[in-house]
């Protein structure tokens, strides 16, 4: 999910340009791997402004190269960048601004975190006068854990949505600050939906910022009886079985995991087997003709 937090990065580091932006500074916090974004924020006083789990058994790992990405976009918006367990990374290639390491430091001079998906848990951040808040691409407590989009999409679910919550160093079980909905279809992907919920978050979270006493006084808490989880995604998520999948199942699993990872397939051939990877698919046009007439009624596995 590493697009989803540099996306939300980018609508905070505009508002930090902004003159009459409410942030006064802002910090990336990352993991050297990717396991999760995390932005510090220094907010200005507005002035006359109203449990882990282990993974399961083959468990996709997210792409490193997602977590750099977010990295050079912070790099490149000339912010600091520091690593969790390692020591900071200049705030650009020409040594402009400077970097702090706040893991664990208990005088970093941040006001708040920003918590932009994330592992089960994540460390602590040092003395925050603000606390914490995560921002999680579901209408919570459902879709809890790390894959609520993905799920949403297998579920044929008809809408999901984007909440601000407080967070307590671990979970998605912090009161609801705002949220916001989405409408899904049988046509939304992955890394659409992905991307307009960080456009959603991220103008939610500088509303909160902005409103925060007042939001804060405001907050609900979540009934446990209404959560649903998530679970951590697998290859078995990405693999097309022929025999037992009909054609509209498969383009979904596409469309839920499309941008992460490629559905897959195990062929036979001289006793050997092969895997080969899907990059792109699609469902056939209702009104063109195709080998077999009445496709979609045929038996899985039909050609």
């Amino acid at each position: 999910m590493g697009n989803f937090g540099r996306d939300i990065l980018k609508i905070l580091r505009a508002d930090m340009g902004s003159e009459t932006g409410i942030i006064g500074s802002l910090d990336l916090v990352t993991f050297p791997k990717s396991r999760g974004d995390k932005v510090s924020v220094g907010v200005k006083k507005p002035s006359n402004r109203g449990s882990k789990k282990k993974k399961k058994k083959g468990a996709l790992e997210d792409d490193p190269a997602l977590n750099e990405h977010i990295v050079d976009a912070a790099i490149n918006m000339q912010l600091p960048v520091s690593y969790v367990g390692r020591r900071a990374r200049p705030a650009a290639a020409a040594g402009q601004g400077t970097s702090q390491h706040v893991g664990g430091d208990p005088a970093a001079p941040h006001d708040i975190a920003i918590v932009c998906m994330s592992p089960s848990s994540v460390p602590e951040l040092g003395q925050l006068r603000l606390g914490a808040l995560k921002v999680h691409p579901s209408l919570l407590p459902k879709y809890r854990g790390p894959t609520p989009i993905q799920t949403a999409i297998m579920d044929d679910a008809p809408s999901t949505g984007v909440s601000v919550i407080e967070f307590y160093h671990t979970g998605e079980h912090g009161n609801i600050l705002a949220q916001y909905p989405y409408a899904l279809d049988s046509q939304s992907t992955l890394m659409g939906v992905q991307a307009a919920l960080a456009l959603l978050g991220g103008n939610l979270l500088l509303k909160v910022l902005g409103n925060l006493e007042h939001v804060r006084k405001h907050s609900a808490r979540q009934d446990r009886a209404q959560a649903t989880y998530t679970e951590q995604a697998c290859i078995e998520n990405t693999r097309i079985v022929w025999e037992s999948m009909t054609a509209a199942e498969i383009y979904k699993r596409h469309r839920a995991y499309c941008g992460t990872a490629h559905m897959s397939a195990v062929w036979r051939r001289k006793h050997i087997m092969h895997t080969v990877l899907l990059l792109d698919m699609y469902l056939p046009d209702p009104d063109t003709p195709v080998l077999s007439e009445h496709y979609d009624d045929r038996p899985p596995g039909t050609v």
